[in-house]
Protein backbone atom coordinates (compact mmCIF):
# COMPACT_ATOMS: atom_id res chain seq x y z
CA UNK A 1 0.00 0.00 0.00
CA UNK A 2 0.93 3.55 -0.47
CA UNK A 3 -0.11 6.13 1.97
CA UNK A 4 -0.06 10.12 0.27
CA UNK A 5 -0.22 13.44 2.36
CA UNK A 6 -0.98 16.83 1.48
CA UNK A 7 -2.04 18.08 -2.37
CA UNK A 8 -1.46 14.10 -3.44
CA UNK A 9 -4.15 12.60 -0.90
CA UNK A 10 -7.25 15.32 -1.13
CA UNK A 11 -8.36 15.89 -4.54
CA UNK A 12 -10.36 19.26 -4.11
CA UNK A 13 -10.56 22.58 -5.97
CA UNK A 14 -8.15 25.22 -4.98
CA UNK A 15 -10.78 27.59 -3.45
CA UNK A 16 -10.17 26.97 0.09
CA UNK A 17 -6.50 27.98 0.10
CA UNK A 18 -5.56 25.14 2.73
CA UNK A 19 -3.47 22.84 0.15
CA UNK A 20 -0.12 23.52 1.75
CA UNK A 21 -1.99 23.91 5.47
CA UNK A 22 -3.16 20.36 4.69
CA UNK A 23 0.13 18.86 3.65
CA UNK A 24 2.00 20.60 6.46
CA UNK A 25 -1.00 19.06 8.80
CA UNK A 26 -0.33 15.40 7.60
CA UNK A 27 3.23 15.42 7.65
CA UNK A 28 3.26 16.61 11.02
CA UNK A 29 0.51 14.52 12.33
CA UNK A 30 2.23 11.28 10.64
CA UNK A 31 5.53 11.60 11.87
CA UNK A 32 3.97 11.95 15.29
CA UNK A 33 2.21 8.90 15.36
CA UNK A 34 5.07 7.22 13.94
CA UNK A 35 7.67 8.55 15.94
CA UNK A 36 5.22 7.67 19.20
CA UNK A 37 6.16 3.85 18.42
CA UNK A 38 4.72 0.03 17.86
CA UNK A 39 3.93 -1.19 14.73
CA UNK A 40 4.37 1.10 11.72
CA UNK A 41 0.92 0.14 9.97
CA UNK A 42 -0.95 0.67 13.26
CA UNK A 43 0.31 4.50 13.26
CA UNK A 44 -0.39 5.06 9.75
CA UNK A 45 -4.00 3.43 9.85
CA UNK A 46 -4.94 6.44 13.06
CA UNK A 47 -3.56 9.09 11.08
CA UNK A 48 -5.41 8.05 7.74
CA UNK A 49 -8.33 8.05 9.70
CA UNK A 50 -7.87 11.61 11.26
CA UNK A 51 -6.52 12.97 7.87
CA UNK A 52 -10.29 11.72 6.20
CA UNK A 53 -11.73 13.24 8.39
CA UNK A 54 -9.88 16.46 8.22
CA UNK A 55 -9.91 16.32 4.19
CA UNK A 56 -13.61 16.08 4.04
CA UNK A 57 -14.34 19.09 5.86
CA UNK A 58 -11.55 21.31 4.02
CA UNK A 59 -13.10 19.49 0.67
CA UNK A 60 -16.26 20.99 1.69
CA UNK A 61 -15.39 24.11 2.16
CA UNK A 62 -13.53 24.19 -1.44
CA UNK A 63 -17.15 23.14 -2.69
CA UNK A 64 -18.56 25.84 -1.24
CA UNK A 65 -16.24 28.17 -2.26
CA UNK A 66 -16.29 26.89 -6.05
CA UNK A 67 -19.71 27.51 -6.55
CA UNK A 68 -19.27 30.88 -5.11
CA UNK A 69 -17.00 31.83 -7.34
CA UNK A 70 -19.05 30.87 -9.80
CA UNK A 71 -22.34 31.91 -9.15
CA UNK A 72 -23.96 34.75 -11.26
CA UNK A 73 -23.39 37.13 -8.17
CA UNK A 74 -19.91 36.03 -7.55
CA UNK A 75 -18.03 39.71 -7.81
CA UNK A 76 -20.81 40.91 -5.38
CA UNK A 77 -20.71 37.98 -3.05
CA UNK A 78 -17.09 38.06 -2.90
CA UNK A 79 -16.76 41.89 -2.31
CA UNK A 80 -19.15 41.31 0.47
CA UNK A 81 -17.18 38.84 2.01
CA UNK A 82 -13.95 40.36 1.66
CA UNK A 83 -15.50 43.45 3.60
CA UNK A 84 -16.52 41.21 6.04
CA UNK A 85 -13.00 39.72 6.79
CA UNK A 86 -11.11 43.23 6.54
CA UNK A 87 -13.66 46.11 7.02
CA UNK A 88 -15.09 48.24 4.80
CA UNK A 89 -12.24 51.28 4.44
CA UNK A 90 -14.57 53.53 3.10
Amino acid sequence: GVTLIGDAAHVMTPFSGQGVNIAMHDAADLAMKLAEGGEWRNAVARHEAEMFARAEAAASRAAQRLELRFAPDALETTAKLMRMYFGDKD
